[in-house]
């Protein structure tokens, strides 16, 4: 036996079927999609911070020549900070957010626009 409820507006001729527990089925389904798709989009910068070749300039870092990203390139790995802080986070049914989780302002914002040094 169904809780189903059928409504039919009789001036409208609208009908209204209200099926109890569908709402927050579909939310929880959304929810996980979103959880799958956050999972997914941060293997993929980590893949990306990883994979090489990197075509940016060459400078010493710690004693030894470190190759730098180009501008459009994902990020050159030198100290894995960046790579080891990307995480997402799943808000309700209707939210999403993925970055990274390092510093104020964040570190990412740095490799993007630079510093003045």
């Amino acid at each position: 036996m169904t809780n189903w409820k059928v409504e039919i507006d009789p001036e409208s001729k609208v009908v209204t079927a209200k099926i109890p527990r569908q709402r927050d089925l579909h939310q929880d389904g959304i929810r996980f999609a979103l959880f799958e798709t956050g999972q997914e989009v941060v293997d993929e910068i980590k893949r990306l911070i990883k994979s090489p070749p990197k075509t940016g300039r060459v400078y010493m870092f710690r004693g030894r020549p470190h190759r730098a990203s180009a501008p459009g390139e994902a990020p050159a790995n030198r100290s894995g900070r960046l790579w080891r802080s990307s995480l997402f986070i799943v808000r309700g049914s209707t939210e999403m957010e993925v970055g990274e989780n390092v510093g104020d302002p964040p570190y990412d914002i740095y490799l993007e626009f630079g510093t003045k040094n």
